[in-house]
């Protein structure tokens, strides 16, 4: 009853993934800023922005969230969900094959 692991499971699996995208992700924007492939102009004010969304984004979902009297795990998952979100959309848009 303490512990509810397939869901624990999902959760630090996606939390893995986020890693793994996130670490893909640095390297291709570090590549694109240094010349090696191709960037968009405003790639570098979108990774800041979008850091600032996401933690506004995870910032209030876990204040609703935890003065619902949700379980803290739940509260976790509701600050991370942006994140996720933000770092499969740029895995996705990054790694898409070029024109």
């Amino acid at each position: 009853m303490f512990l509810n692991l397939p869901s624990q499971i999902r959760f630090a699996a996606s939390l893995a993934r986020m890693a793994f995208e996130a670490q893909v992700i640095i390297s291709i924007r570090t590549l694109g800023i240094i010349g090696v492939l191709p960037a968009a102009p405003d790639e570098t004010t979108r990774m800041v922005l979008e850091k600032v969304r996401a933690f506004q984004s995870g910032t209030c979902a876990a204040a609703q969230l935890a003065a619902a009297g949700k379980p803290a795990q739940a509260v976790f998952a509701g600050a991370v969900a942006p994140y996720r979100r933000t770092t499969a959309s740029n895995y996705t848009r990054l790694t898409r094959p070029l024109r």
